[in-house]
């Protein structure tokens, strides 16, 4: 049976996230900072892992949400489905319209999280991990007994994300601006592994900080 180490196990089910009755790991980044790479890395290790963002995108798939942003923005709206690079774009220059979004797609997560989390086996591990790019900006953070932040610069931020995702500089800089500064989430992270190398050494950081807060 993994688990926690005592030090790091700091809540209980009546304040943890969804109130879960088990320890939790919160994983957090920023784009483009390799949370991803991180998040793959811990279920090849069969750990379990909850990724907020597969939670979102099962949301949006759903036809009530479909329907929401038909009613919202139906701009967005093509062939019967959600046009993401149209969304995104009206998200990130309206705030209006992104809290409006967040607020519903974050009223259904509790849900769609129970139902992802009643899938894995609880046998072997008596801990979860929970990816979520908006640990710190949501507050996230309080209902997690301990969070782990993959860091790269904002520098580095910008230049994967035009190269990866075809933005210009100001689109990659006006997404970097809706999220916390990426100095800010060091500041507040419990641990932090700079992805600034090739991914044998992330993996090996990874590995390492496993190593440090669980038990076998």
């Amino acid at each position: 049976m993994h688990k926690l180490k005592s030090d790091y196990i700091k809540l209980t089910s009546t304040n943890r996230i969804f109130c879960c009755a088990k320890p939790a790991i919160g994983l957090t980044g920023g784009i483009a900072t390799g949370k991803s790479s991180a998040s793959n890395f811990f279920r090849s290790k069969g750990i379990p892992l909850i990724d907020a963002d597969q939670l979102i995108h099962q949301i949006y798939a759903k036809p009530q949400t479909i329907e929401f942003i038909s009613q919202t923005i139906p701009e967005v709206i093509s062939g019967g489905k959600i046009d993401f690079k149209e969304l995104r774009i009206h998200f990130f220059n309206d705030a209006v319209l992104k809290e409006k979004i967040v607020n519903y797609l974050f009223s259904h997560l509790p849900n769609e999280f129970n139902q992802e989390l009643a899938k894995y086996d609880d046998s072997k591990f008596e801990y979860f991990i929970y990816d979520v790019p908006l640990l710190f900006e949501r507050g996230i953070q309080n209902k997690i007994d301990i969070n782990l932040l993959i860091y790269a610069s904002a520098a580095t931020q910008i230049e994967r994300v035009m190269k990866r995702d075809g933005n210009t500089e100001e689109l990659a800089k006006n997404i970097l601006s809706h999220q916390l500064d990426i100095e800010k989430k060091r500041e507040l992270s419990d641990f932090v592994i700079e992805n600034t190398k090739d991914f044998k050494y992330l993996e090996e950081q990874l590995a390492s900080f496993i190593t440090a807060v669980t038990l076998d």
